[in-house]
């Protein structure tokens, strides 16, 4: 275990206490070896403050929330677990190793009039974050395999309204069994909702045609499901992006806790 110094900070791992290492009993929890090779500075505390409420300008106050209005609500269904929207149907769940698992994705086609699976299943296989300094007691060992070692899932977090997700956004709650057996639930853990940037799908205009001005525009709208993966220092947004042309975007953001 390698300790840190959180006194005049709130970012855990942004000050180490470098040349110290504890090795814990975690069945008796006790400590059964404590090793203090060198001493080294610590980091200062200033400039670790990564809450924007407590940042000064130009990083704070927060940033107004966007309006997105829908007036006929939104074009997704949810039935269950299984959603409907636009030309294509789903399967969203939970899992506590893999976190979000999208299922039996289907899209529908015209010239066969029923559904074509495209997706039969879809999830985070692993994360690999290998710092393996082979000169360093306090990082040679770490090599972690975040869905293998942590659980995404059961490191996945509450999402919040209006900020990890818009105003127009669902969300799902999710459910897994702990250690002792007893059920767990993450509230808000996955959201749903659609995405309009601006941007242009598809677009023609036709004046070939005497006495006649077509123009059929489609604009580039996304369906996206999200979850927020939190493992240490080390976030993870994961995206699932359907989009009607029959293509599914997938994305994992990664965001790690250093300031501004």
């Amino acid at each position: 275990m390698r300790p840190f110094y959180l006194n005049g900070s709130v970012n855990t791992y942004l000050r180490p206490i470098e040349g110290l290492t504890i090795m814990v009993n975690l069945d008796k929890m006790k400590v059964t070896e404590f090793k203090d090779r060198f001493r080294s500075s610590l980091p200062k505390a200033n400039g670790t403050e990564f809450r924007i409420s407590k940042l000064k300008p130009p990083f704070g106050p927060p940033l107004q929330n966007s309006i997105i209005c829908q007036p006929d609500g939104p074009g997704f269904n949810i039935d269950g677990h299984n959603v409907r929207w636009a030309n294509w149907e789903f399967h969203m769940s939970f899992d506590v190793r893999a976190d979000l698992v999208i299922s039996l994705a289907s899209i529908f086609d015209m010239d066969m009039n029923k559904y074509r699976q495209v997706l039969y299943k879809g999830h985070l296989s692993e994360i690999f974050v290998p710092y393996m300094d082979p000169i360093s007691d306090d990082w040679y060992y770490i090599t972690y395999l975040d869905c293998g070692d942590f659980g995404c899932g059961q490191s996945a977090v509450s999402l919040e309204p209006y900020t990890d997700c818009p105003v127009n956004a669902a969300f799902m709650d999710g459910v897994f069994a702990s250690q002792d057996g007893t059920p767990t639930k993450v509230s808000n853990v996955m959201c749903i909702f659609e995405k309009y940037t601006g941007n242009i799908m598809w677009r023609h205009t036709e004046v070939e045609i005497p006495g006649f001005k077509i123009t059929e525009v489609r604009p580039d709208v996304s369906l996206v499901v999200r979850m927020v993966i939190t493992v240490g220092n080390y976030d993870y947004i994961v995206d699932y992006e359907f989009k009607p042309s029959g293509s599914i975007k997938v994305g994992v953001t990664y965001l790690e806790n250093f300031p501004f």
